[in-house]
């Protein structure tokens, strides 16, 4: 099986912690913290376009099992009822 990419939308933020929060809101250390950083302005914008419309296609392909696995409940819920009523006669 195929190892699945996980797609980020947040990678030019900082990545903290709760620690890292708190101890900024005291600015004991100085800056706290380290953004994620790319060699131009326009490689990280195309790598933020890039992974937000790889989000969107993870959204539509979630969104699509899902209408498909409820078919296919309600095809075998109705089976079901096909199969008690002829039962029943």
């Amino acid at each position: 099986m195929e190892e699945r990419k996980k797609y980020r939308t947040d990678f030019l933020f900082s990545d903290s912690s709760f620690v890292v929060g708190a101890g900024s809101a005291f600015n004991l250390a100085g800056n706290y913290y380290d953004y994620n950083v790319s060699e131009t302005p326009e490689k990280a914008d195309v790598k933020a376009i890039q992974n937000d419309w790889n989000m969107i296609g993870e959204d539509l392909k979630i969104a699509f099992l899902e209408q498909v696995l409820n078919k296919i409940r309600l095809t075998a819920t109705e089976n079901e009822s096909e199969k008690e009523t002829t039962s029943s006669k």
